[in-house]
């Protein structure tokens, strides 16, 4: 290893030196004030600025923010329960129970969906590749009954999407302003 100009370590013979001058003592005062370190690479000298990449990084950030702030507006606005004058049902409710607190929906549908479930099984206890198991996973089709509800309370309330499955109620949603005339 010798040095070069002020000292600077250099490795090798290689002709082209990168030598990096963050000398602040013989610097220029624009040059601490913005932290930029200047680069000398053979007989070209590059400059270099650590604000423009915070900067640039800040301007992505911005912009992400900014599309995924239009993604959100355009989905449908989602609660975890629906309001009936001073009443809450909430995620888990009945049917009966959002009945009781909301009246009778403006709009009601039934359909039967089919999903996989998993389930664990106990079965007799097997040693397999050194591990003994006790258990296996069994694989069936199960009927879900959901039943989704329209409420419309009124042109100055959006209007209120609620389901639910196998008589519970799982997820709430608002669409667009009501229709109906307000009560």
């Amino acid at each position: 290893m010798s040095t070069i100009g002020r000292g600077y370590p250099t490795y090798g013979d290689s002709t082209a030196k990168a030598v990096v001058v963050e000398d602040h003592f013989h610097q220029s005062k624009l040059d601490r004030a913005a932290n930029v370190a200047s680069i000398d690479i053979g007989s070209r000298k590059q400059r270099a600025t650590g604000d423009r990449e915070v900067m640039m990084l800040q301007a992505r950030l911005l912009g992400a923010l900014a599309i995924t702030g239009l993604l959100l507006t355009n989905q449908v606005a989602r609660a975890d329960a629906i309001r009936c004058g001073d009443q809450l049902a909430s995620n888990g409710a009945s049917l009966y129970e959002v009945r009781a607190i909301c009246g009778d929906p403006d709009m009601a549908t039934q359909r039967v969906e089919q999903r996989i479930a998993y389930q664990r099984v106990v079965t007799p206890c097997v040693v397999e590749n050194g591990k003994t198991v006790c258990e296996s996973v069994v694989q069936r089709i199960v009927d879900i009954v959901i039943d989704d509800w329209a409420y419309d309370f009124g042109s100055n309330r959006f209007i209120t999407f609620v389901r639910f499955e196998n008589g519970s109620l799982v997820r709430v949603t608002e669409g667009p302003y009501g229709k109906k005339l307000p009560a």
